[in-house]
């Protein structure tokens, strides 16, 4: 990545990451924080002082269960819907949409195009207004 001002909160450049079932990028900056990028939640944000914290993060069930959607996951499987390795779970209607992460259907789909849903949905006026019921 080019060396240039990020705007103000922004890493400047991207280290090791990694990638859960629902589209979540975490990645670790040269600072050594880590950010999450989550097409869920149209955000992206710091989740973590450091890969060793996000790893003890990673290991509390309370909050793995949350972040990582872990109950929607198990019940996608139980429910017989599954998704290529190389594809995230998407979620249809987006949950900026009905104010709900359990609300929509499930759809394998493939990173960029998550993520470019997201942002596309992140500048939509009307996302904006279900998204703050996420919150």
């Amino acid at each position: 990545m080019a060396d240039h001002a990020p705007a103000s909160g922004t890493p400047a450049c991207w280290g090791a990451g990694g990638l859960e079932a629902f589209g979540d990028i975490f990645v670790e900056t040269n600072a050594g924080d880590v950010w999450v990028a989550s097409p869920i939640e149209l955000t992206c944000e710091p989740v973590a002082t450091s890969v060793e914290e996000l790893e003890r993060l990673f290991a509390d069930p309370s909050w793995a269960d949350l972040r990582l959607l872990t109950e929607v996951a198990l019940l996608a499987r139980d429910k017989g819907i599954d998704r290529p390795k190389h594809q995230v779970f998407a979620i249809a209607p987006h949950p900026a949409f009905t104010g709900s992460i359990t609300a929509g259907k499930l759809v394998p789909m493939d990173l960029t195009t998550w993520h470019h849903l997201a942002s596309q949905i992140r500048i939509s006026p009307q996302a904006q207004a279900g998204a703050q019921s996420l919150s």
